[in-house]
């Protein structure tokens, strides 16, 4: 299943772009980023990484288990912020797509961008003629 993914940004000219799955959008997300799109790890985990000492996890340590499993998506649930709440990867990586664009469309499979390119409606937006031809570009 290909993933088609048209960004668009503020002021810069959209772009369109494929993955042929969900592992390669989450690896071209992973390494187009510098935040941390992505991250599950134990609160037992943070103390090994950052220390006792460190504040943040200090806290998670008085909170929670240390087997108790936690999930950082910076750009889905906000920057160095961890949760108990499971996180998909994919979920975390589609919104570190969209974190600084105007607008990002995401379509899973042909089918469903080809109809996306016959409704005039989902067009109607910032820079949405130069987006749809970005797209039609990369359908072929």
């Amino acid at each position: 299943m290909t993933i088609y993914v048209v960004e668009i940004p503020h002021q810069m000219p959209p772009v369109a772009w494929a993955a042929k799955d969900e592992a390669e959008l989450i690896a071209k997300v992973n390494a187009d980023n510098a935040g941390v799109v992505y991250e599950r790890m134990t609160v037992r985990d943070l103390i090994d990484q950052y220390g006792e000492d460190d504040e943040q996890v200090a806290d998670l340590a008085r909170r929670y288990d240390p087997e108790t499993v936690l999930y950082r998506a910076d750009y889905l649930i906000g920057e160095g912020e961890y949760t108990t709440e499971v996180v998909s990867e994919y979920d975390a990586a589609v919104a570190a797509i969209g974190h600084d664009l105007h607008t990002a469309m995401i379509f899973t499979g042909e089918a469903e961008a080809r109809a996306a390119l016959a409704a005039d409606e989902n067009w109607a937006l910032h820079q949405g003629l130069q987006a749809r031809e970005a797209l039609r570009d990369l359908l072929g």
